[in-house]
């Protein structure tokens, strides 16, 4: 997975970025903690139509932020804990894993900064839409992803 740093409101996590369907079934599945200020996030090529995040495997509790195109956070599921699947029907392309608490001073309508060495970037993911149909063809084709965006 590839590497950057979400801002919400000031504060900053130290992200993986999961956008293949490997990294995005993995995320924290079996991990016994995360350090405080890191997470994942799920970049997916298009909004969807409501989201269900499996937890059946996680080991801690977390904050969920579910993030539009635009970067607004559209929703928040906090204090999620394991063994409890969150259902989300807000048209999100991506979402925001941290540790239950780190998401305690943000709200639905705040806007999320995607940014890496490269500057900053608003999580719009229309100019990431093209790299992951080609990731989506590549794995339907059965061939090993080897050269994702680096941000």
């Amino acid at each position: 997975m590839n590497n950057g740093i979400v801002t919400i409101n000031g504060t900053a996590w130290n992200v993986k970025l999961a956008t293949t369907a490997g990294d995005i079934t993995a995320g924290f599945s079996n991990a016994q903690s995360t350090p405080a200020q890191t997470g994942i996030l799920f970049e997916f090529a298009q909004p969807a139509n409501g989201f269900v995040v499996n937890m059946q495997d996680m080991q801690f509790p977390l904050d969920i932020a579910f993030i539009g195109v635009n970067g607004t956070i559209l929703g928040i599921a906090r204090n999620v804990q394991p063994l409890n699947d969150v259902v989300d029907t807000v048209d999100a392309v991506s979402f925001l894993e941290v540790n239950a608490g780190e998401l305690a001073a943000v709200n639905v309508g705040d806007i999320a900064v995607l940014s890496s060495s490269k500057g900053a970037i608003n999580l719009d993911v229309a100019s990431i839409i093209g790299l992951a149909v080609v990731v989506a063809l590549i794995a339907t084709m059965g061939i090993s992803n080897t050269g994702r965006k680096r941000l």
